[in-house]
């Protein structure tokens, strides 16, 4: 998209991203001439005692030829200090990073080109289809991830005869956010709202469906994964025209922008 384009005009975008996860698309809404209002719907913090206890005992003391899988940023950032300096983890060691984006947060804290990231989309999905994860019989993976994640990708390995163990390093939270301080501005300012998660959804409606509910579920509503639709509609939106096509900040503009296209001329 070239810089500074008029594709989304005016138009008032709703970000629900985590508060140092914002600004990417922020920008980008900015950078195609939208109007991004930041209300982070998750924060993230680390897990509970007992799971970093957990994460510590098994991130300490790697083995040789275990393979470490990265579900998310948070989930590199939250395990640095508890995987030490590269230069201490066994070797060979195999890593994997489910998306580009978690990649480059493990190159960038790590100094390491994760060894499988999985081409096209960034969840778990699209990881269990590469090849080096058909035959794994035997292996110990661990699974570096936030508390309450997805449980698709370790029982699939585990049909696959892999040892899985969880490293839950963080924790996904309701934001202590006064929505009074919002409500009027989110009614004068938003016209769509972006979602990245189910749980950001959930959040959302907990901070805002008691007093601003009407106003809610008539807003378009973008999300990045087709199980949000369903989850979406069961939540009470009406209006979801459309799902990006791959989950990330820009697959997430050009829906929008594409719909936005497609609108009648005010």
């Amino acid at each position: 998209m070239p810089k500074g384009s008029n594709d989304l005009q005016g138009l008032g975008v709703l970000v629900t991203r985590p508060a140092h996860q914002a600004n990417n698309l922020c920008q980008l809404i900015e950078a195609a001439g939208g109007r991004p209002y930041s209300l982070p719907t998750i924060s993230i913090e680390p897990s509970n005692q007992a799971a970093q206890h957990q994460a510590r005992g098994l991130l300490g003391h790697l083995l040789e030829n275990d393979r470490l899988i990265f579900i998310s940023a948070n989930a590199v950032e939250y395990s640095r200090v508890l995987l030490g300096p590269v230069g201490n983890w066994p070797n060979p060691i195999r890593t994997a990073a489910i998306g580009q984006a978690t990649a480059q947060a493990f190159a960038t804290t790590f100094g390491l080109r994760a060894d499988l990231i999985p081409q096209g989309d960034n969840n778990s999905e699209a990881l269990l289809l590469h090849p080096e994860l058909q035959q794994v019989r035997g292996q110990r993976i661990i699974i570096i991830r936030g508390e309450g994640g997805r449980p698709l990708l370790g029982d699939t390995l585990q049909q696959r005869g892999a040892v899985v163990h969880y490293a839950n390093v963080y924790r996904r939270g309701l934001p202590d956010i006064n929505t009074e301080q919002h409500r009027d501005a989110l009614r004068q300012q938003v016209d769509v709202i972006t979602a990245t998660s189910v749980e950001g959804l959930q959040n959302l409606i907990q901070l805002l469906a008691e007093s601003m509910a009407p106003w809610l579920w008539s807003r378009p509503l973008f999300v990045i994964h087709p199980r949000q639709v369903d989850a979406a509609r069961r939540m009470g939106f009406k209006i979801i025209p459309a799902v990006a096509t791959e989950t990330n900040d820009a697959a997430l503009l050009s829906a929008i922008i594409k719909w936005r296209q497609q609108q009648p001329n005010d």
